[in-house]
């Protein structure tokens, strides 16, 4: 019954309310079971409103449910509706699923290991789940709205609760950055946003969905509103899916909580953009402009987000960049018309990246929130850590478009999209789009594809495997493994909704949609299908094999560099100066004392090694953990400049910091604002404020010297002053009469 959607909406809606109101009488584990049942059972009035096709066809694709006028200004209203049509009801699917599972995870993550050996939670644990409960409401209001007017509510409310849940560890001054930040960019997106509705109300005379986007105006007369209209949806879009160029937020944004990142990452906010574009394809399909820009915008953003989650030494930011990167793989499958593709990809892109942040979130908790890589190691050995590792591979390969895993379906769909070799068919160009310009976009993919294994497996290995780490990991709650269990079962099975060239059951579930959006576009329509008439071998052995590349150079280089640093990295505790020289330019391989334990990368952590290679002695500290003799480890000599590692040092760096993007912002916006405020507080200010001293003071001043020569204390002046006025009141009455 399509009706259900009324209830998706308003449950979590009631769980903020419920907290917010009435939280201080709540246990603090009453109020996250409360916000927990809210979303799970909007998940399951989701899950009614996607039965309507079996009981109540005639209805599936309603608009404008729940309808009444919420602004009247003469012939000109707006209302306020919902939709539940396939589009609406797959995203609220994603919404209340996933994010119902976060939330159940969130039960555990948001507790702390005590002293004592047991959990306790954590400061304003109440508050989060409010939080939370606001995060889904906004959401799920922005995708079953019927009109862009409730939209943009939505959509400002998913804002302003990232920028929350974000900066959530308010006495944190980076949380509070990062949610400034966050807030500041996605304003620029609501900006874009509110102009795009005002060209389409403009040019259409109506906000909502099932008018605007059916209008004649689409496909005849001035297409000039068409192009200002996508342009302007598409700042919001980048904006809201940290896109380039507005893209530096997302990496900040995790300062927040694990499992404020993976809702963010996995069900909510990042998704957002990708959806208005599908919602709005009829304008965007209709842009000439839009058909070259958007896939231009995806391909950059996903090849260089890739590039940076190479470098990166953060968990939770290699799994940032990698979200950038996916959302600009359903930017390019989008941009050319491929809206069935972008929405699998978004689908499947839901189950694998909450559960690699879930299983990132495992690890951290486990670890006492440490989420830099190089203090982690070996923890596949660790039986706490056994479902986060099965979970972190599970979501790795999926990530890397391995078969059978979901985003090898999802990832192939969108690739297939784009010709490596410059076929201009039908079936592959449905938009007569140059076909070298979809070649070079889909190599750009295809080399994509290979960095995301890549850097996935490396930080695999990093985490997982080689040197046991020295920080001792707790077992985490059983809950918490429950929801990894789940997710990890969906990123499985989830791809299987369709496989380029064979199947295609999405297809069949979006036709309502195409039969209201599509029906003016003439014989070739704006949506394009995912294909099931041909399977293209060659494409998709490269596609697979881009990721296997990835997957095998990441785990062959890093296990050969530890094996390399196990060999090389042995400095010896007796021998000459000279042949340590010699040692370390690679000569010979140093002696050792006799009984002296070796030093190799499993006996040492990698600061220490690298404070060995710097010539530093180690701490006494750390020989006594390490089982060293207390003698004193000889200096080695100054390394020589070397050009080749100096460069490889400045691209690390380049990477790390995102190409420099938040500097070049700074210094074209931060900065120059700045001290213009300096120069408007240093001067204009002040003589401002000399005017108001001088100026209207000084008025003030002068008037009332004059006027205090009328106070005399005399009672002849003030009766003089009385006749006066007497006399000058009948003057004028007089004048009056005589005039009439």
């Amino acid at each position: 019954m399509p009706e259900a959607i009324g209830l998706v909406v308003l449950l979590p809606l009631l769980g903020f309310l419920g907290i917010a109101l009435f939280g201080p009488r709540m246990s603090q584990r009453g109020a996250a079971i409360f916000a927990c049942a809210m979303v799970g059972l909007a998940f399951l009035a989701a899950v009614l409103t996607a039965l309507t096709p079996l009981f109540y066809s005639d209805n599936w694709g309603s608009y404008g449910l729940y309808k009444y006028d919420w602004t009247l200004s003469g012939t000109w209203r707006v209302t306020f509706g919902l939709a539940a049509d396939p589009l609406s009801v797959i995203m609220a699917l994603v919404v209340t699923g996933v994010g119902f599972l976060i939330h159940v995870y969130s039960i555990g993550y948001m507790t702390e290991h005590g002293e004592d050996g047991h959990m306790h939670t954590e400061k304003d644990y109440r508050r989060f789940f409010a939080y939370m409960n606001l995060f889904v409401f906004a959401m799920l209001l922005l995708v079953t709205a019927d009109n862009f007017v409730w939209l943009l509510v939505g959509w400002g409310n998913v804002g302003l609760s990232s920028f929350l849940l974000i900066g959530f560890y308010k006495n944190r001054p980076s949380a509070v950055a990062a949610a400034r930040k966050a807030f500041v960019m996605n304003t620029i997106g609501d900006v874009g946003l509110l102009l795009g509705i005002f060209v389409i109300i403009a040019n259409t005379g109506s906000a909502s969905f099932s008018a605007a986007l059916t209008s004649a105006n689409l496909t005849s007369g001035d297409g000039s509103w068409r192009e200002w209209a996508a342009m302007l949806l598409l700042i919001a879009a980048v904006a809201k899916s940290a896109q380039f160029p507005l893209q530096t937020w997302l990496p900040d944004a995790m300062e927040g909580p694990t499992p404020v990142s993976a809702l963010i990452h996995a069900a909510t906010m990042v998704t957002a953009g990708v959806y208005l574009i599908v919602r709005a394809h009829p304008i965007f399909g209709n842009s000439t402009v839009a058909l070259v820009v958007v896939p231009i915008i995806g391909a950059f953003t996903a090849f260089y987000a890739a590039t940076c989650a190479l470098a990166q030494t953060d968990l939770k930011r290699v799994l940032a960049y990698s979200t950038m990167s996916q959302l600009g793989y359903m930017f390019m499958a989008a941009g050319v018309g491929a809206y069935e593709a972008a929405m699998f990809h978004l689908v499947a892109h839901a189950f694998f990246k909450a559960l690699l942040f879930l299983a990132a979130g495992s690890i951290i908790h486990s670890l006492g929130g440490e989420q830099d890589m190089r203090n982690m190691g070996g923890l596949r050995k660790q039986p706490a850590m056994r479902m986060a590792w099965i979970g972190f591979t599970i979501g790795a390969l999926a990530l890397s478009g391995i078969p059978p895993f979901a985003g090898f379906f999802s990832k192939e769909s969108i690739l297939g999209v784009f010709p490596l070799f410059g076929q201009a068919t039908e079936n592959y160009n449905p938009r007569g789009l140059d076909p070298i310009f979809l070649s070079v976009i889909g190599w750009v993919g295809l080399l994509t594809a290979f960095m995301t294994a890549f850097y996935m497996f490396r930080a695999y290995m990093l985490v997982f495997e080689g040197p046991q780490t020295r920080l001792h990991p707790h077992s985490n709650p059983a809950n918490m493994s429950f929801v990894l269990a789940v997710l990890s079962v969906l990123s499985v099975v989830g791809g299987f909704l369709a496989m380029p060239g064979l199947w295609n059951f999405l297809h069949d579930w979006f036709q309502p949609v195409l039969r209201v959006f599509d029906a003016n576009a003439g014989e070739r329509g704006v949506w394009f299908p995912i294909q099931t008439n041909g399977l293209e071998i060659v494409e998709l052995v490269l596609g697979v094999g881009a990721g296997v590349a990835g997957i095998v150079i990441a785990v062959g280089l890093y296990t050969f560099t530890r094996q390399r640093a196990a060999d090389a990295l042995q400095p010896t505790l007796t021998g000459t100066a000279e042949e340590q020289q010699r040692a370390a330019e690679g000569a010979v391989q140093p002696r050792r004392a006799t009984g002296a334990s070796l030093l190799t990368p499993r006996g040492l952590e990698e600061a220490e090694i690298r404070r060995v290679i710097a010539g530093r002695n180690l701490s006494p500290v750390n020989k006594r953990e390490v089982g060293l003799p207390t003698g004193r480890i000889l200096p080695a000599a100054k390394p020589k400049f070397n050009p080749l590692k100096l460069g490889q040092q400045a691209m690390t760096a380049f990477l790390l910091y995102g190409w420099g993007f938040d500097l070049i912002y700074k210094m074209l916006f931060s900065w120059p604002g700045e001290m213009t405020g300096r120069l408007i507080a240093r001067f204009v200010d002040q003589e401002a404020e000399k005017a108001v001293d001088y100026g209207l003071g000084g008025m003030a001043w002068e008037g009332s010297k004059a006027s205090r020569k009328t106070e005399t204390g005399l009672v002849r002046n003030y009766a003089l002053g009385i006749l006066l006025g007497t006399v000058a009141l009948l003057i004028y009455v007089a004048v009056q009469t005589v005039q009439r």
